[in-house]
């Protein structure tokens, strides 16, 4: 039997090959007003890819920890207990009103203001009970970054989200993962398939804590077999490599747990519906 995976729509497209179950709502520093979804939905935050003018922000409003917290212009995540704590408000004033969010997903912070997983875990614990009391019915999930202009995430590479995992399977937090394959690819010097099926390999053991993927081509742009290889690797080449990942990710999450699949794509309609047209080869849509 194939991974089952619950598709969350992202973006602006159209979904014609298969029907979403949520939507994905940003829920950035940018966003001013509250949010008006249709039906069930996410939360994708603050994850410091850009620079941001927190300032003008209505919706800070008095949340002086995080409008204090930057860095040229960059948001500092998770950059103190009372951040954490603000975080939460900002996202119930965003929500004011709406059911419940599905799930919540978090971005690490830059490793250099929080070096150890251990350290972030401890500030983000006020923000994980604040959630509790608000959305008691929601699931809260970290994505995997790699670095933006302020710096490098804490939760960046294969050996990074391995030791997060080990910390989550012995510690007491509701907090899963989010596991964004593209993201941890551009990790890597070599990017072929055997790489990073060895480096996905090494996680077998704790992947009940991981709730969802991310999928989508190089840069959000391209089809899944842009991944892969460099300009001189054959197209054909590029497409066996795809094949052969979207395989063994079917049989590594065939659990029975029904994960999130976000399949991030900024560029066309015709490269979604490539993106999606190859998962429904491999994955069952729940």
């Amino acid at each position: 039997m194939p991974a089952k995976f619950v598709l969350v729509k992202y973006g602006r497209y159209h979904y014609h090959l298969i029907k979403p179950k949520l939507e994905e709502i940003p829920a950035t520093f940018n966003v001013k007003r509250r949010i008006s979804p249709s039906g069930a939905y996410s939360l994708h935050t603050e994850h410091s890819g850009e620079k941001r003018e927190l300032s003008t922000n209505p919706l800070l409003l008095g949340l002086d920890e995080i409008i204090q917290s930057t860095k040229n212009g960059y948001p500092l995540l998770w950059h103190s207990k009372r951040w954490s704590e603000q975080f939460g408000i900002f996202l119930r004033r965003l929500v004011d009103g709406n059911k419940n969010p599905t799930f919540i997903e978090i971005h690490p912070p830059y490793r250099r203001d929080v070096p150890s997983v251990e350290k972030f875990l401890e500030i983000y614990e006020s923000f994980e009970k604040y959630v509790n009391a608000h959305f008691p019915s929601t699931q809260i999930v970290i994505e995997n970054r790699t670095s933006s202009g302020a710096g490098y995430f804490l939760i960046r590479t294969q050996r990074d989200i391995l030791a997060f995992l080990k910390t989550l399977k012995h510690g007491k937090y509701r907090l899963r993962l989010v596991l964004d394959i593209p993201q941890l690819i551009t990790t890597f010097k070599e990017r072929n398939v055997e790489t990073i099926i060895s480096a996905l390999q090494k996680l077998e053991k704790y992947r009940e804590y991981i709730l969802g993927i991310h999928l989508y081509g190089k840069k959000h742009m391209g089809e899944l077999h842009t991944l892969f290889g460099d300009n001189t690797t054959p197209e054909s080449e590029k497409k066996k490599m795809k094949t052969e990942l979207l395989l063994f990710l079917s049989e590594f999450f065939n659990d029975d747990i029904a994960r999130y699949l976000v399949p991030e794509v900024n560029s066309s309609q015709r490269v979604l519906n490539s993106v999606l047209k190859d998962l429904t080869l491999f994955f069952e849509f729940v």
